[in-house]
């Protein structure tokens, strides 16, 4: 049995709700679908890169109206493709 003070308790929950607030807090600012301009300055790459990137099957790309690339699930695809141990970059908000 785990025996804690209410205090070190409130500690835990405000250190972990701190960590899911950091992560959620760049994504609120973005929109739902990124133009292919807005992308590559989230990501800081090169436009040959991000052409390049966008050519890629695996990545979220809708074409429905017009060329955008979905926010959401391109964070997921980062998250999906991090190097094993590698450090997570934050994303600043392009606004």
């Amino acid at each position: 049995m785990i025996v804690m003070s209410v205090e070190d308790l409130r500690n835990i929950i405000r250190e972990e709700v701190g960590k899911a607030v950091e992560k959620v807090e760049p994504k609120r600012d973005l929109p739902h679908f990124l133009t292919r301009q807005e992308a590559q300055e989230l990501l800081r790459v090169s436009e040959s890169k991000m052409f390049e990137l966008m050519g890629r099957k695996d990545f979220p790309v809708c074409r429905e109206f017009g060329v955008k690339i979905y926010t959401e699930k391109l964070f997921d695809w980062i998250e999906q493709h991090l190097p094993e141990g590698g450090k997570k970059r934050v994303f600043r908000s392009i606004s």
